[in-house]
């Protein structure tokens, strides 16, 4: 090989390179908490990982699992960056079974009725999701 076509062949590649950037980094994405209303009933979701690296003091978003001798439950709980925090807890076990998915880099979104019980609890890992930062 000539040197000028190993030149031509190393700019060749660096370009390529250079243009292929985006196909290297992946797709990136996230939410920050946020809360709905539907009369008394509420949603509230966020991705874990945005959660923690916002720039705000205010946000957070996660479930806790917890249990004595004789039952077993899940509470759920979220504020936003506008001070609005909501939470919710279930004794239901699927709801619960949910919650054993959750990761510290996780989406998770959960809905609750008037009465403050969970409805539905929804645990997403996806390779979008940005992790949390120190």
């Amino acid at each position: 090989m000539s040197r000028y076509t190993r030149i031509a062949t190393a700019v060749a590649l660096t370009v390529m390179m250079a243009l292929s950037t985006a196909a290297w980094a992946g797709a990136k994405g996230g939410a920050s908490v946020t809360i709905s209303w539907n009369g008394d009933n509420g949603a509230a979701s966020g991705t874990m990982g945005t959660v923690r690296n916002s720039s705000d003091t205010l946000q957070y978003i996660g479930c806790t699992v917890a249990g004595n001798a004789t039952s077993k439950w899940v509470s759920c709980s979220a504020r936003n960056a506008s001070n609005v925090t909501v939470s919710c807890t279930s004794w239901e076990p699927n709801i619960i079974q949910a919650a054993y998915a959750m990761t510290s880099d996780a989406h998770i979104s959960f809905s609750w009725d008037a009465s403050g019980a969970c409805t539905t609890l929804s645990v997403r890992a996806d390779s979008r999701y940005r992790p949390k930062e120190p």
